[in-house]
Formats: structure tokens, sequence, C-alpha cells
């Protein structure tokens, strides 16, 4: 084995270790803020009503108690969702497809 290949080894060897400690930190961070999310939001529960936090109309955060009303915010975020999913789908299914079947090899590669 030359120097050569000794190097590009070490550097690859480097980089995937590089590559698999950002996969881990990624995680880390995601859970520490799902973490601190939770942390920070249980409490609102303990004074607001599952059913007043989900279906009523009112916004009021800073009254006593809060009205922390989520309703729209929920169905917005279903509505932004499949808006995307109807648009993305058929497009990614339809790309695939051309790829797939009527794409030639050259392309292919």
């Amino acid at each position: 084995m030359d120097i050569h290949t000794r190097i590009r080894k070490i550097k690859e060897s480097i980089i995937e270790r590089m590559i698999f400690l950002s996969g881990i930190l990624s995680i880390i961070f995601v859970v520490l803020i799902f973490a601190f999310l939770v942390k920070e939001g249980i409490s609102i529960f303990w004074r607001v009503p599952l059913s007043d936090f989900l279906f009523a109309r009112n916004w009021y955060p800073i009254s006593d108690p809060p009205a922390i009303r989520n309703f729209a915010l929920i169905l917005g975020s279903i509505l932004v969702t499949a808006s995307a999913g109807i648009i993305s789908i058929p497009i990614g299914i339809g790309s695939r497809a051309l790829h797939a079947e009527i794409a030639p090899r050259k392309t292919k590669e």
C-alpha cells in the first residue's frame, strides 16, 4: 500500500467519524430541544383544561388564567401538510417513474 492510499484512507476515516459525530449531535440537540419545550410548556396544562387548549377561539396568554387556544394552529398545520403532500407526492412519484422506466441508461447513471 503506497503513501497516497494510506493518506486517503486516513482522510476518509476522519470524515466518516465527523459525519457520525454530526449525526449523534443532531439527535442529542433535537432531544434536548424537545425536553426543554416539554419542561417549559407542561405547566400550562395545570391552569388550562385540554379541551379549552385545543378548541376555544381566544388567545390571551398573559391573562389570568391564561387563554391559550391552539385549534387554529393545529388546523393550519394539518392543511399546510396536506397541501404540500398533494403537490409533492405526484411530482415525486412521476419523477421516479420517469427516472426508472423512461430515462435512457446514461441519464439513469
